[in-house]
């Protein structure tokens, strides 16, 4: 929050790593340069240690894989926050077991930490449609008109893959966490809520989506 403009490494505009990266910092009002490029997180792994860059988002296996054992151990960088979904009902950051340390902040706490006081405004509300909605992706819907016992049957079979040892096991080795995945009315409420987003905050989200030429 003391420095001077920054430059922040991505990969592309666009890119859901990028774009919770630079939502996050211009929620908090930090001043950046956005240096895009580069192929992948190995090669900002490397902008880091040459000083090319100053920051960038990684996701939850990039953080193991790429930095967790190189510049994060070895001191040549540090760790700031984590980008968190937020619960639909009650609005609160979701916290994602085994994920990261005990001690690392979800975005949220660290603004509040920072700046004092919860965050508002259309920036904000961008940030959070996206740290929310992008964290579950990925749908498997049954056709218009399944009969209902079959849609239950579907349903129960798919919660019961979540608590199979087998599943487990793999899914840990994997991806070092255990599945968040949401299933029924719980997915459904979700999947609604993400309909919902103002004018003005649908507004700054393109802007960052697709960048203009000034």
């Amino acid at each position: 929050m003391k420095a001077d403009r920054f430059a922040y490494g991505g990969i592309g505009p666009g890119r859901l790593l990028d774009m919770l990266g630079r939502l996050a910092f211009n929620a908090l009002g930090v001043e950046y340069n956005y240096i895009t490029g580069y192929r992948n997180q190995p090669k900002m792994n490397q902008a880091i240690r040459a000083k090319e860059i100053s920051g960038l988002t990684t996701g939850h296996p990039g953080y193991h894989a790429f930095y967790r054992d190189t510049i994060l151990k070895d001191g040549s960088a540090i760790a700031v926050f984590y980008h968190a979904p937020f619960d639909v009902v009650t609005g609160d950051p979701i916290q994602m077991e085994g994920r990261y340390p005990a001690s690392m902040n979800n975005y949220l706490d660290y603004y509040k930490e920072v700046r004092g006081k919860a965050p508002s405004g259309p920036v904000w509300e961008a940030y959070k449609w996206l740290a929310t909605f992008e964290t579950w992706p990925y749908w498997l819907v049954a056709p218009a008109g399944t009969p209902a016992e079959a849609m239950a049957d579907l349903r129960q079979a798919y919660k019961a893959t979540l608590t199979d040892p087998g599943f487990l096991a793999q899914w840990k080795k994997q991806f070092r966490d255990v599945p968040v995945f949401r299933v029924g009315e719980d997915a459904k409420k979700i999947v609604l809520a993400s309909k919902t987003i103002s004018p003005d905050a649908l507004k700054f989200l393109r802007e960052v989506l697709v960048p203009t030429k000034k």
